[in-house]
């Protein structure tokens, strides 16, 4: 003979639904946090400089970008390596090797390390690498 509820706030098996939804709830919405928080946001003009001053952004593999403080930058892209000068304009990043027109890219930041390099109206993918502190190249 099968026993049934019959106040669902004081049944057993009621008590252990709730507690899986509240539990779903809750796992749900530490999820939904943690996604919001990895979403890309574009950074300004005054964030593109404190925040690549001094740093490296690369893929760990094919290139890596180097930004100096003083405005100059060092770029190795499969094997590679090129200089000039970086500036933001017009809320990008731009990079003016010698002898060449200036490439420009809006940067966007996931988190404090995660960086997507867009070019506004491009077709192309974002380029994705990582925001560190600078390593030795040659």
């Amino acid at each position: 003979m099968s026993h049934a509820c019959a106040h669902a706030l004081v049944c057993p098996a009621a008590a252990g639904l709730r507690g899986a939804a509240i539990a779903l709830t809750a796992v749900s919405a530490v999820t939904s946090a943690a996604l919001a928080e990895q979403a890309f946001r574009k950074l300004t003009p005054a964030q593109i400089t404190a925040r690549l001053g001094g740093m490296e952004i690369t893929d760990g593999v094919h290139w890596a970008e180097q930004y100096m403080r003083d405005g100059t930058f060092k770029a190795f892209h499969m094997g590679k390596a090129s200089t000039g000068k970086w500036y933001v304009r017009n809320g990008e990043l731009c990079l003016a090797a010698a002898k060449a027109e200036a490439e420009c890219k809006e940067v966007w930041l996931s988190g404090t390390k995660r960086v997507e390099f867009r070019v506004p109206g491009s077709a192309l993918p974002p380029m994705e690498g990582v925001v560190q502190k600078q390593e030795p190249r040659n």
